[in-house]
């Protein structure tokens, strides 16, 4: 990957990407353990609430019991066009969201997630970048696209990586 050519600014993604759907995929899990305590669902959705604005235009959300570990949420939400550049900005690599581009549908792309993610995602750690996004970009169509957050040269930027599968 020649990393100069491909890091890309949010106005360029947002040109190169017209016409095509934006989702973010976010995940958690609520442990068995008492000892341990998970906030962030709540801490989540609170934030989201409190941005005072509309960004997803439709979302959908499941979970998986792991008898051994406990619950998995994860949901997929499409975003809304005039928050874009919002959602690329400030919310792409936070926590355990990714930044999605396809030109599928919600409905097709949260289809495959259900089918793969207990076999897929269920047991990778979402908040080690590395693990979350090579996961994504094996699971996802060719014609699908996961957005990094980088850095190059001290400038925020993001490399737009095309997914593996070709189903």
């Amino acid at each position: 990957m020649d990393i100069d050519k491909d890091f890309l600014s949010v106005e360029q993604i947002l040109d190169k990407f017209t016409g095509f759907n934006w989702y973010l995929y976010s995940q958690n899990a609520a442990w068995l353990e008492p000892t341990k305590v998970n906030i962030y669902y709540g801490v989540w959705r609170r934030f989201i609430r409190s941005l005072g604005r509309n960004v997803f235009s439709l979302s959908k959300e499941s979970f998986f019991v792991d008898p051994d570990k406990g619950l998995k949420n994860y949901g997929l939400s499409e975003i809304n066009l005039a928050e874009r550049e919002f959602v690329a900005s400030n919310l792409a690599g936070d926590f355990d969201n990714c930044l999605i581009i396809s030109a599928r549908e919600l409905d097709e792309i949260f289809v495959k997630f259900e089918s793969k993610f207990k076999d897929v995602f269920a047991n990778e750690d979402f908040f080690c970048k590395e693990e979350k996004f090579d996961s994504l970009v094996e699971f996802l169509h060719r014609e699908d696209y996961v957005v990094i957050p980088s850095v190059y040269n001290d400038q925020q930027g993001f490399h737009v990586v095309p997914g593996r599968s070709d189903c």
